[in-house]
């Protein structure tokens, strides 16, 4: 689905309501999002307001999700011919670096890059 075309439809976003702006500012100057946007506070909630046609939910494929169900068709987002994607990066302090923060960060790496092999710089 061309994001485009997505402009013409309501955005539902999962968000708690002290957060709400940040998440549209980050969807609509970021991402390039346009159109209205809904809110939910949980992922069920959202999608049944995608069942009950309200629009759109954006969800990112790291991880798991619990099935979408049969009311509800995930389909990849495409901006100028390319998938949407989002970059994440991890900081810490170099000296305070132990066992723990570099476990954290190679389970971060496996659960959010396909191959799990992206290096730190």
């Amino acid at each position: 689905m061309e994001l485009e075309s997505l402009k013409r439809m309501p955005c539902t976003l999962i968000s708690s309501r002290d957060q709400q702006n940040t998440e549209q500012d980050y969807f609509q100057n970021t991402l390039g999002f346009g159109g209205k946007f809904l809110f939910a506070e949980n992922l069920e909630e959202g999608r049944l307001m995608v069942a009950g046609n309200r629009g759109f939910l954006p969800i990112e494929s790291a991880g798991t999700l619990p099935p979408a169900g049969t009311a509800i068709k995930r389909l990849p987002i495409v901006q100028n011919g390319r998938q949407l994607q989002r970059n994440y990066c991890v900081f810490w302090l170099k000296e305070q670096t132990n066992y723990y923060i570099e476990e954290f960060a190679a389970i971060l790496r496996k659960l959010l890059t396909p191959e799990g092999t992206q290096k730190e710089n």
